[in-house]
């Protein structure tokens, strides 16, 4: 009500929610100038998680490339943010609980999906050298139990073990998927943004990481 009260087009239809209304999102219609582009949405998704951060804060600037590229002054000069190394815990999780169970859909839910996969190789030398992030992992395993009652029987070992054979076995349709919503619409300069292969060999690292640990 307070983003329509500002002039927001917020889609009330597109409103999901679960744990007790802990986690919520929806999109926000946005008239484009261009063009649509496969990889981008014709909305702004906005999601909602009301947790207390595992990690403490961080505070970082907020600012448009407006304003990088005039030199001046960050449009938000300092926000706390939750801490990167916590966040690629959720990707991971994310993508053994949702890979699996999307790969059996005809239509897939989502299927910017693997942009979790880049971000984990962006994230990856950063992540490893924090000694709680295989905690972390393991935590976000647990709390999402819940997700699919055939995955949750299984051991986290077996949990990743099921997310990497879809990914190697699927990886055609990923790759695809990858160069959609990852590659094609990246602002990296060129050669920054990793291919598929290289993002998922970074993934798996972590992964060792996690259950060497």
């Amino acid at each position: 009500s307070a983003l329509e009260d500002a002039g927001f087009a917020v889609d009330r239809t597109s409103l999901t929610a679960r744990d007790s209304n802990r986690f919520f999102s929806f999109n926000v219609d946005y008239k484009s100038h261009f063009d649509p582009v496969a990889g981008l949405r014709p909305h702004i998704q906005l999601e909602f998680t009301v947790s207390r951060p595992k990690l403490p804060s961080t505070e970082n600037a907020v600012e448009s490339f407006i304003t990088q590229l005039k030199k001046v002054a960050p449009e938000v000069d300092k926000i706390s943010c939750v801490d990167p190394v916590e966040i690629a815990a959720d990707k991971l999780s994310a993508l053994v609980w949702r890979i699996p169970k999307q790969t059996e859909q005809e239509k897939p839910e989502d299927r910017s999906l693997v942009r979790h996969i880049h971000d984990l190789a962006m994230l990856e030398s950063r992540v490893k050298k924090n000694v709680q992030f295989p905690a972390l992992v393991m935590a976000a395993l647990q709390q999402d139990n819940e997700r699919n009652k055939e995955i949750s029987a299984l051991t986290p070992t077996e949990k990743f073990r099921l997310l990497i054979d879809t990914l190697t076995n699927e990886a055609e349709k990923y790759s695809v998927e990858y160069d959609t919503f990852v590659k094609s619409v990246s602002y990296a300069t060129e050669g920054v943004v990793p291919n598929y292969d290289t993002a998922v060999n970074a993934m798996k690292r972590l992964i060792d990481f996690v259950t060497s640990s």
